[in-house]
């Protein structure tokens, strides 16, 4: 059975160091899969280091065997393991996963408890290092926080400009430096003597790089680069490699938008490279969006168009009006650049034009200036809120607390994202478990007569043993093949709240049972009938080894009101839920003979065959399988 470990004090590191040189006290509480302690028992820990992430392999491995107490709390100490590693040799600087495995069979079948990461620092790691804080600033530690700071600050650190520079130090992300107009020492530097500590320096002219408005002080030796307006991004078409300071002149090569549908009229904007200068580009330039050959190729106008600067005369950006026309076929369409429609001479553009499918037939223009009717969701708070509908067509799906019983209960929810809140008892193993609720609240009592469920009589989710309605009442329509009532549905009456289910698996394999008596009322064969038929043969039969007599008194899934099913109500099983059924055989039927409670005469009762769907009747000695049914 598998075993779940439980934390109760786990004080995980966030060791800032190359090197751990301490061992980790390690406790925690070992239960089992119904929730409670392991206690008083032999256990085997498996204990795995990973280094910076928590899919990596384990850089340290070792085992504990350790002995839980009354509670089934065990303690242990990361290190003191069984090993064949190097604690000392491991490099925590990038952080630290650890990952606990148990074994509470003592059979070496570890299962998985789970990965955490170090975020915390033991009091332990602190003291090797306490040597290196100043005794004025040791005496104000009062939380584990603080000596967090105090220990990233006083490691020392491989940037050459911080306070806390090593030569030898492997560690940047624990730099500790100076304030501004202050040297480590705290002391305030003073360069021109004016009895102001030289905060926030900078160059005074807006010519230089080193300019800054803000600055309490200028000094003209830090003017050391002239700016250069342009554009800095290396991306765009018109980078400039000599600028230092942006001037949002840059421009990315685009094309907007970049797709349409047939009827649209749309002004595309768009720039790029071109693979030849065009110099002689006017207003009367047209564009021609062309799909594999110039027959079907339709065209647009160019409003404007301008090549970047000279130093990249093949860039360009350029604005185009278009109509897609009705019949335009569908698909993707490169772009060219000619003088006429006629034109010999095609530039071509580095950009591609998508035509697709309107959606509901409605072209851009007629979603933009809302003559389209689009049918969606239109409630922005919806999962599938679709901003271009136009109408509402109930689609919307609504996350949120759906149990009416509930305080934070959504009535415009319709589908549950689990968020609700409910207090209860969470625990399976007594009476008064409520299975909606969410956070235990320690009401968990084996004397209470409460039992939670459905109250509606209406529905069929009720059951007549609850006395507190959870919220579990299910008002949709009940299908065959559903799970519940403790088997599975094979009838469902005119109703639509109650029905019939079989149990999930067979009982077993009985006679018949008091061959050559005949059984008062036991002739029942419709739906409906096993029951009273079942009642009727244990009544007139006093022998206890029957079909009927373990059917009744047979308890499954809490169910005790079990019975033999009718000759009817056997064959609706095969049809519905055996070989017979639609969805086939999903009841898990096997190819045999069934017994029904329905008898035939003295000697002989009915049978189903569930290979082949074929009712006859047999001798009451013959044993035949049974599949208990029960009525909801």
């Amino acid at each position: 059975m598998k075993r779940l470990l439980h934390t109760v004090l786990l004080l995980f590191p966030l060791l800032v160091v190359a090197q751990s040189p301490q061992g980790i006290n390690y406790h925690a509480v070992a239960y089992d899969a119904n929730g409670f302690e392991l206690a008083n028992h032999e256990i085997s820990i498996r204990l795995g280091i990973l280094l910076e992430t928590a899919d990596a392999e384990s850089s340290y491995t070792e085992n504990h065997q350790v002995s839980t107490n009354d509670f089934g709390l065990f303690s242990l100490v990361i290190s003191d393991g069984t090993t064949t590693d190097d604690y000392s040799a491991l490099n925590w600087r990038n952080g630290a996963f650890l990952k606990v495995e148990l074994d509470a069979n003592l059979d070496g079948n570890y299962t998985l408890m789970g990965i955490n990461s170090f975020s915390s620092v033991p009091y332990a790691l602190y003291s090797t290092f306490a040597e290196n804080i100043p005794t004025a600033v040791s005496n104000q530690i009062d939380s584990l926080q603080a000596i967090v700071n105090l220990v990233y600050q006083y490691f020392e650190c491989e940037d050459s400009n911080s306070c806390n520079y090593s030569p030898t130090s492997t560690w940047y992300d624990n730099c500790v430096y100076a304030e501004d107009g202050y040297n480590c020492d705290g002391e305030c530097i003073d360069t021109d003597g004016d009895g102001i500590c030289d905060v926030d320096m900078a160059c005074p002219y807006p010519e230089y790089i080193e300019y800054d408005s803000t600055a309490v002080g200028y000094n003209d030796i830090l003017c050391q680069t002239l700016v250069v307006f342009g554009c800095t991004d290396w991306s765009a078409l018109n980078y400039q490699s000599n600028a230092n300071l942006d001037d949002g002149s840059c421009i990315v090569p685009h094309i907007s938008p970049s797709q349409g549908s047939n009827g649209d009229v749309l002004s595309v904007s768009m720039s790029g490279s071109i693979y030849d200068q065009y110099s002689q580009t006017n207003t009367n330039s047209v564009i021609r969006f062309s799909q594999y050959s110039s027959t079907n190729s339709f065209f647009g106008s160019l409003l404007e168009f301008n090549l970047l600067n000279s130093l990249y005369s093949y860039n360009y950006e350029a604005l185009v009006e278009l109509f897609i026309p009705e019949d335009q076929e569908v698909g993707t369409y490169t772009i060219e650049m000619g003088s006429s429609e006629n034109s010999n001479d095609w530039t071509m553009l580095e950009h591609n034009f998508e035509i697709v499918p309107a959606p509901y037939g409605c072209t851009q223009q007629e979603l933009a200036d809302g003559s389209c009717v689009y049918y969606g969701c239109t409630d922005s708070i919806a999962y599938n809120y679709d901003e271009i509908a136009t109408t509402d067509d109930e689609s919307c799906l609504v996350g949120g607390c759906m149990n009416p019983t509930v305080e934070n209960y959504n009535a415009d929810a319709n589908i549950d994202d689990e968020s609700c809140i409910i207090y209860g008892c969470t625990l399976s193993i007594f009476p008064n478990y409520n299975s909606q609720a969410t956070i235990g609240d320690g009401s968990c009592d084996m004397s209470s007569t409460d039992v939670f469920g459905c109250t509606d009589e209406s529905t069929w989710t009720y059951q007549d043993i609850v006395t507190i309605d959870n919220g579990t009442c299910n008002y949709s329509e009940l299908d065959v093949g559903s799970l519940v009532h403790g088997g599975i549905v094979f009838y469902v009456d005119e109703t639509g709240a109650h029905g019939l289910v079989a149990a999930m698996e067979d009982l077993g394999q009985f006679e018949w049972g008091c061959w050559g008596a005949r059984i008062s009322g036991a002739n029942g064969q419709a739906i409906g009938t096993g029951y009273q038929n079942t009642l009727d043969i244990v009544a007139g039969c006093s022998e206890t080894n029957t079909a009927a007599f373990n059917a009744l008194n047979s308890t499954t899934e809490n169910y005790t009101d079990w019975y033999l099913p009718s000759k009817d109500e056997l064959m609706e099983m095969y049809n519905t839920i055996g070989y017979g059924g639609p969805e086939g055989n999903i009841g898990g039927f096997e190819n045999v003979r069934y017994w029904s409670s329905s008898e035939y005469y003295d000697n002989l009762a009915w049978h189903v065959n569930f290979n082949n769907g074929y009712s006859g009747y047999h001798d009451k000695y013959s044993t035949r399988k049974v599949r208990i049914i029960r009525a909801f």
